[in-house]
């Protein structure tokens, strides 16, 4: 199996086009499958790190913006 094809089927399941049943029976090994598995739990992990990360700055630029507002009005 050439490496293009297995890379080709790997992306047809990391995006859900096709299904692991049909993955097995196209020839990818159970640790390539495995590999993409690992692959998908890493990517959510990581959007959801970023996630929190991009709420916290959102967070913290909404604070700074409410303390300048208060002082400007010299409320602090």
């Amino acid at each position: 199996m050439s490496k293009y094809f297995t890379a080709a089927v790997e992306s047809a399941l990391k995006f859900n086009q096709i299904t692991v049943v049909e993955a097995i029976k196209m020839g990818i090994s159970e640790e390539a499958l495995q590999q993409i598995e690992n692959d998908k739990v890493n990517a959510a992990y990581d959007r959801a790190v970023n996630d929190q990360v991009t709420i916290a700055i959102n967070g913290a630029k909404i604070e700074q913006a409410r303390q300048n507002r208060l002082s400007k009005l010299g409320l602090i």
